[in-house]
């Protein structure tokens, strides 16, 4: 199929599995390069990697309870270790969100 003269949109969203290892993350990029060569002009959207909405969770209950710190660092490894498999550096933009997520967590234990 030849590019469009005015490509379409097409919004493409991943979460959980599909997004937490580098061999899905490929896949991914594969799934995008076809949308492309296809014509469309890909938005591409991701959600929470597999296991991180339940350890917010967890994070939440025991902001609550006055003691996060546990909770916040498993979420923060499972990024680092997707980082490290991604082969990418870990960015001061991540380390911004996660100071951030601290500052929330942090709140939470006054509430």
């Amino acid at each position: 199929m030849t590019p469009q003269a005015d490509p379409s949109w097409v919004v493409l969203k991943f979460g959980g599995t599909s997004v937490s290892s580098r061999a899905n993350w490929l896949n991914i990029v594969a799934i995008v390069r076809d949308r492309m060569a296809h014509g469309q002009r890909v938005l591409l959207v991701h959600s929470a990697v597999s296991g991180i909405t339940d350890r917010l969770d967890k994070l939440l209950a025991a902001a609550v309870a006055g003691a996060f710190d546990e909770a916040l660092l498993s979420i923060e490894m499972r990024h680092r270790q997707l980082v490290q498999e991604l082969a990418i550096a870990w960015s001061a933009e991540l380390e911004r969100q996660f100071a951030e997520l601290r500052a929330i967590a942090g709140t939470l234990t006054r509430v």
